[in-house]
């Protein structure tokens, strides 16, 4: 579970949080419906961006193995597998 949640890179989605930012300064943060579109929003741009990373570590697997710091990420170690990692075994 630890390999998984580093591999989504959950620290970016911190970025994420402007697409609050017209909620909050066109004062309709107490409206539910708004607030629920926003979140709902910081989600999915969250999960596109952490398959996009996903995607880029299995097209690059074999450059960031001879890298010294992009080795130690899960799909480049091993620890998650190409197969897991959402690509046919045969690409990469």
């Amino acid at each position: 579970m630890k390999d998984w949640l580093s591999e989504l890179r959950l620290h970016q989605w911190s970025k994420n949080i402007l697409i609050a930012v017209p909620l909050l300064l066109g004062h309709i943060a107490g409206d539910p419906a708004s607030a629920i579109r926003s979140i709902a929003g910081i989600l999915v741009f969250g999960l596109v961006a952490s398959t996009s990373y996903i995607m880029n570590d299995l097209a690059d697997i074999e450059a960031d193995r001879q890298h010294p710091t992009k080795r130690n990420r899960a799909i480049a170690a091993s620890r998650i597998s190409v197969v897991q990692g959402g690509a046919p075994r045969f690409c990469c």
